[in-house]
């Protein structure tokens, strides 16, 4: 029995490309506030490893915003293996994230699993987003 049923191409094309542009966004608007947050919204104890990474958390906004940057331009751009390599970016920038939490999880009782579990998902969201752009369509 399938576990699939069959959407409209046209239909599924648009809600890659609009939801690749939202998580896009979402990259360079939590990247931006990470950057003007500073290590004072970074002082829970689930941060711990996170801060480790040289200039954090000022490193982790910035890559995070510039990946968004690419899947932006590149939809817009129709430079579908641009989108995909910045979707990979986020994708790699949120398993990186989750792992610090993970191990701080790890490390301290009083850090909490919660980012890690968030952070993975965001990861998840990207390689499916990024497998939608390498789809080929029939209709070009």
């Amino acid at each position: 029995m399938p576990t699939e049923f069959e959407l409209d191409e046209h239909g599924s094309q648009w809600v890659v490309q609009a939801l690749a542009r939202l998580l896009g966004t979402f990259a360079i608007i939590y990247g931006a506030f990470t950057v003007a947050g500073g290590k004072i919204r970074w002082s829970g104890p689930s941060f711990t490893t996170a801060l480790t990474v040289p200039g954090a958390p000022a490193t982790w906004g910035i890559f995070l915003a510039c990946a968004g940057l690419v899947v932006i331009v590149a939809t817009f751009a129709r430079r579908r293996r641009v989108a995909v390599a910045g979707l990979g970016l986020i994708a790699a920038w949120a398993i990186l994230f989750a792992g610090t939490f993970a191990k701080t999880w790890h490390d301290r009782p009083d850090a909490s699993i919660g980012a890690a579990l968030t952070s993975a998902l965001i990861a998840g969201f990207a390689i499916i987003l990024a497998a939608g752009y390498l789809q080929k369509s029939s209709a070009r």
